[in-house]
């Protein structure tokens, strides 16, 4: 295992991220933001929901958000690396095993979103105070329990 060549391969990702940076802010908020609108006020403000779902939606938005993300941030490079830039080819050529290369992708795909439910709270917290406030504590909670 070259540790060298994996972090670059992961400096290179991140270089890639930051100058697409509009589109994956775009990706990252506008899904979660659409969920937390639609389930959290309109379905709830209608009717259709009771006010008590809107405790339930953050832990599940951040969830869905992170996966999303995930999979996403994984999967469209890669298929435009084999299909448009044929991009995979130099990657292959890099001097580390094959398999440590799916790894690296798995590795930048997680950072990702974890990134992504880290910056579904903030927002969920502008539309939603009480309910963020609540998941906070639950998770400051959870942390200090298993720490002490």
């Amino acid at each position: 295992m070259n540790w060298k060549t994996f972090l670059a391969l992961l400096a290179r990702d991140a270089h890639v991220a930051r100058r697409n940076f509009i589109p994956l802010l775009l990706q990252t908020f506008l899904q979660p933001m659409m969920f937390v609108f639609i389930f959290g006020r309109v379905m709830v403000s209608s009717g259709y929901m009771p006010l008590a779902y809107k405790s339930l939606l953050l832990p599940g938005i951040i969830a869905i958000s992170m996966v999303f993300t995930g999979v996403w941030s994984v999967a469209m490079p890669l298929i435009a690396e084999f299909q448009f830039t044929r991009e995979i080819e130099d990657r292959l050529l890099a001097p580390i095993e094959i398999s440590w290369l799916a790894i690296e992708k798995m590795v930048f795909g997680t950072l990702q979103s974890i990134i992504a439910g880290l910056a579904v709270i903030p927002a969920a917290w502008l539309r939603h105070r009480y309910v963020a406030h609540r998941a906070f504590l639950s998770l400051w909670w959870s942390c200090s329990w298993l720490h002490s």
